[in-house]
C-alpha cells in the first residue's frame, strides 16, 4: 500500500490465488478483486480485502468467467464490464449488490471491450477504447442509470487498448496503452462540459498495461511494458505544470497492475512481471517517496480494473 503523505510502501496480505488482469474497486473500506487469469484459466472468482482485518476473504463469484474487464464501484454497486472469456471479447456487465452478496446482469455495453479502460464521473459511468479481438478501438460509451442505458460519446484521439483511465478536476484522463503497431506514451483528457478530447503533455516512457491513480494533486502513471520490458518506473503528472517527473520506482516490475488509491496511500496489487502472475502488493507513501511490500492476496491477479472511495488514515492498518 502506499501512502502519499509518507512516500512509502507498506505490505499488506496477499490474495488467495494467483491472478492477472483482474478488476479491481473499493467500497466500505474493503478492496474488491474480480476474475482474472491464473495462466490456465479465466476466473470467475471474486475477493474481499478488509484494511482493519488486514485479510483477503471470497464472495460471491462472478456468473461468468472473465479476464481483462473494466470494474468501478457506482451508485453503490460494483460494475464489471466487458472483458474476456478465453473464446470471446464480452459486451456483457454484471453488477454486484455488497449488501446481498449477488450478481445480477446489468445492461450490455454496445460493443465487446476487452481491455478497455473504465472511469466514474458526474453520474457517468465511461468505458473507453479496448479491443474485440480483431480491431482496437478509439469509441468511448457512458452508461447513463437515469436512461438504463449505454450511449456514444466522442471518441479518443487515438484509438488503444490496455491503457490506463482516471479522473482528476473534473476530467477524464487515459495514458499509454497499444494502438496495434506502437506502444504509446501519448496522453489525452475528456472535458464532459466541452464534451471533447484534448492531446496532453505525453508521459517520459511508452506504457502498455499501464495503470493510474490519481489524488487530489496529481496523476501517478505506474508501471507497464514498454514493448521491450515490464516496468517497475512511477512517473507523476502535475495538472500545474503540466509536466510527469519520475518518483520512486516500485520493488516489482509489474504490468496489469491494480491500484487504488485511499487515505493518502496507493495499493498496487498483483499484475504480471514477464514470468508469472503475482499476488503480491506493494504500497506507496508520497512523503518519504518509498515502496513498501505488503501482505499478498491469496490468489496471484494481474489486468485488475480500479475503484476509489477516500478512507480515513485511521481506518488503514499496516
Amino acid at each position: 500500500m502506499y501512502d502519499p503523505l509518507t512516500k512509502r510502501w507498506t505490505p499488506v496480505r496477499s490474495m488467495t490465488s494467483f491472478r492477472s488482469r483482474v478488476g479491481i474497486a473499493v467500497h466500505d473500506r474493503k478492496i474488491y478483486a474480480i476474475g482474472g487469469f491464473n495462466g490456465h484459466d479465466r476466473l470467475r472468482v471474486v475477493e474481499s480485502y478488509d484494511y482493519n482485518k488486514n485479510e483477503w476473504t471470497t464472495v460471491a463469484p462472478l456468473t461468468k468467467k472473465r479476464s481483462a474487464l473494466a470494474a468501478a464501484f457506482f451508485n453503490g454497486k460494483l460494475y464489471v464490464c466487458g472483458g474476456y472469456d478465453g473464446i470471446t471479447s464480452l459486451a456483457t456487465v454484471e453488477v454486484y449488490c455488497p449488501e446481498k452478496n449477488v450478481w445480477e446482469l446489468g445492461e450490455a455495453m454496445t460493443k465487446q471491450r476487452s481491455a478497455a479502460g473504465v472511469a466514474v464521473l458526474d453520474g457517468y459511468l465511461y468505458v473507453m477504447g479496448g479491443h474485440d479481438g480483431m480491431s482496437i478501438f478509439s469509441s468511448v460509451e457512458r452508461f447513463s442509470p437515469e436512461k438504463g442505458q449505454w450511449e456514444a460519446v466522442p471518441s479518443m484521439l487515438s484509438k488503444r487498448c490496455r491503457l490506463g483511465a482516471t479522473t482528476l478536476n473534473g476530467k477524464i484522463y487515459v495514458c499509454g496503452g497499444y494502438d496495434g503497431a506502437q506502444f504509446l506514451n501519448s496522453v489525452e483528457c475528456f472535458d464532459p462540459t466541452t464534451m471533447r478530447w484534448s492531446p496532453v503533455t505525453p508521459m517520459n516512457i511508452k506504457r502498455s498495461r499501464v495503470s493510474l491513480v490519481s489524488n487530489a494533486n496529481a496523476i501517478y502513471a505506474i508501471a507497464g511494458y514498454d514493448g521491450a520490458q515490464f516496468l517497475n518506473s512511477v512517473e507523476c503528472f502535475d495538472p500545474q505544470t503540466m509536466r510527469w517527473s519520475p518518483v520512486t520506482p516500485m520493488n516489482i516490475k509489474r504490468s496489469r497492475v491494480s491500484l487504488v488509491s485511499n487515505a493518502n496511500a496507493i495499493y498496487a496489487i498483483a499484475g504480471y512481471d514477464g514470468m508469472s502472475n503475482l499476488s503480491s502488493m506493494e504500497v506507496y507513501r508520497e512523503e518519504t517517496d518509498q515502496w513498501e511490500l505488503a501482505t499478498p492476496l491469496g490468489s496471484h491477479e494481474g489486468g485488475v480494473g480500479v475503484g476509489v472511495i477516500p478512507i480515513p488514515p485511521n481506518m488503514l492498518s499496516g
